[in-house]
């Protein structure tokens, strides 16, 4: 999943539009640090990689949900209605 799919998933269950916005690198490691750089730095470069659909046929007993389902597991769709825009 891309950070643009994520965002969209998460506006779905926020029920409002969720935009992704890039960082700059630089500004990333300026404010929050090194290890955040690091981590950031890595999402972009390889990231995360599994064969969900594999782990499912492979660990049945395990409940792999995907993001939607684990946003709303753990109530997300209920926190939307306390985020207000900026300015409001």
């Amino acid at each position: 999943m891309t950070n643009v799919q994520a965002a969209e998933v998460f506006g779905r269950v926020l029920g409002k539009k969720v935009k992704f916005q890039r960082i700059p690198l630089p500004i990333v490691r300026f404010v929050l640090g090194k290890e955040f750089y690091q981590m950031f730095r890595w999402f972009n470069q390889a990231g995360f990689k599994a064969d969900i659909e594999g782990l499912r046929r492979r660990y049945p007993e395990v409940r792999l949900r995907s993001l939607e389902q684990w946003l709303r597991d753990e109530g997300w769709h209920k926190r939307a209605r306390h985020v207000t825009a900026p300015g409001a």
